[in-house]
């Protein structure tokens, strides 16, 4: 018999957003035939994500033979996740772990733009780079921004922004 109990992911992929929604992997307590748990204050988690600095792991009980690890990452991208416990890896690990970037910040956006120079008559475009607050890129559009350009004190035009939907 083990001396301690079995664990296990009933996901291979979970999902987050960055800033917003933490990555939230269920872990289960089983037996050694596979029965489910019904106690919990088990401690002993070890979780490593591969190239994922920044991050705060919060580990939740049920006090049910259930269990959440609550990743609130701060990096888009996607990630293999690592769970063992006791240094035993947990049946069903790893898994994959899919972040999106968070809501953009104005602090964060920038105008890319190589040059400055416009000519009277002729429209002068430039890209604008959507970005979250710890400047992940937007992997989606939807917002609104406001052009305006001035000459040092009188406004002389205002713009539009076209939306490519890619952030």
């Amino acid at each position: 018999t083990r001396e301690h109990p079995s664990y296990s992911l009933p996901d291979k992929v979970f999902h987050g957003r960055v800033a917003i929604q933490p990555v939230a992997v269920s872990i289960r307590s089983v037996d050694q035939y596979g029965n489910m748990n019904t106690r919990g204050n088990y401690a002993g988690y070890n979780s490593t994500i591969t190239k994922l600095p920044h991050t705060t792991i919060d580990h939740v009980d049920f006090n049910n033979g259930s269990y959440v690890l609550r990743y609130h990452v701060t990096q888009s991208g996607k990630y293999t996740v690592d769970i063992s416990v006791h240094g035993e890896t947990i049946v069903g690990s790893p898994v994959m772990m899919d972040v999106i970037s968070g809501p953009t910040v104005p602090e964060s956006t920038y105008v890319w733009a190589p040059t400055t120079i416009a000519t009277a008559g002729i429209n002068f475009e430039f890209p604008l780079l959507a970005r979250d607050e710890y400047h992940n890129v937007r992997e989606t559009g939807g917002d609104d921004y406001l052009i305006t350009c001035s000459n040092g004190g009188d406004q002389i035009l205002t713009g539009i922004a076209f939306d490519y939907d890619n952030g």
